[in-house]
């Protein structure tokens, strides 16, 4: 699958994940979350933020608790819990 962002074709596997990383931005994130119907806000990003630098440290995503346990560490433990990103990701996608 592809479409064109910026005059730019941009490849993405069946589930809509970026074959090519270095295709990745800010801008980028903001139109595929528009493409879902999605307006990211700050908590958004951090939290996909969190994951890309977990993501580039151990080529793999964090689970959920290691998630919630990270942005604890980085004073984020005020609305961030397990139960709290679960419903957040199910708003979506249920």
């Amino acid at each position: 699958m592809s479409f064109i962002f910026d005059n730019h074709e941009i490849k993405t596997d069946d589930e809509g994940y970026l074959l090519d990383e270095k295709d990745w931005s800010e801008d980028l994130m903001h139109y595929m979350a528009s493409l879902e119907g999605l307006t990211l806000t700050e908590d958004h990003i951090i939290v996909i933020k969190t994951i890309q630098e977990y993501f580039n440290t151990y080529a793999t995503t964090p689970p959920i608790r290691g998630l919630i346990k990270i942005l604890k560490t980085k004073g984020l433990d005020n609305h961030y819990t397990s139960k709290a990103i679960s419903k957040w990701c199910s708003q979506k996608w249920s």
